[in-house]
């Protein structure tokens, strides 16, 4: 049952920029939602709705929130792998070809301004939510160069977290003291 007082808690919890919305995803895709309480999936779940909303460009039938529970995890996989695919920018440009099942239309509003409108489901909704985020907070969007893990960070930024920033820097002064054992 959708209901209005649990969007507006998640509309809150996923933050109100796109840098705060594009670090709850991580966090989101980080998790693993099937080990989680019954009450946890249900507020990623309404997470996902707030994300959702703000594409303008996409419809959905009200009835249709929030997502499905049988659809969180198969979701929750797609969209770690397009995030990591878009995170990696060493190979240049990267596509994440989306699976759209909605339909898409143009909309001419009486001032003749058209705009392209998706009518879709919740799932689709919910990646032309993500799309909009990445399009807005994308070169925030980093990969850790210890251990690979997308996070969100300033451009100067090369570790997801003090942990493995101080992995580095102890492997560096390890081969510095032990030149016979550093990498060749």
């Amino acid at each position: 049952m959708y209901d209005q007082e649990k969007l507006r808690q998640a509309r809150q919890m996923i933050g109100d920029t796109p840098h705060k919305r594009l670090e709850w995803l991580i966090e989101f895709l980080s998790s693993e939602p099937w080990k989680l309480s019954d009450e946890a999936r249900e507020e990623l779940r309404y997470g996902l709705q707030a994300l959702a909303e703000p594409t303008q460009f996409c419809a959905y039938p009200a009835d249709a929130w929030p997502l499905p529970e049988r659809e969180l995890s198969g979701l929750w996989g797609e969209l770690k792998e397009a995030v990591s695919l878009m995170s990696d920018v060493s190979h240049g440009e990267t596509y994440w070809p989306l699976p759209a099942t909605g339909t898409l239309t143009a909309v001419r509003a009486p001032d003749g301004t058209v705009t392209p409108l998706l009518v879709a489901g919740p799932k689709d909704a919910i990646r032309a939510g993500v799309i909009l985020l990445l399009a807005q907070a994308g070169q925030h969007l980093r990969v850790c160069e210890s251990c690979g893990t997308p996070f969100a960070g300033r451009p100067n930024r090369e570790y997801c977290s003090e942990r493995c920033s101080q992995r580095v820097r102890n492997r560096r002064r390890y081969h510095a003291e032990s030149p016979e054992l550093a990498p060749r």
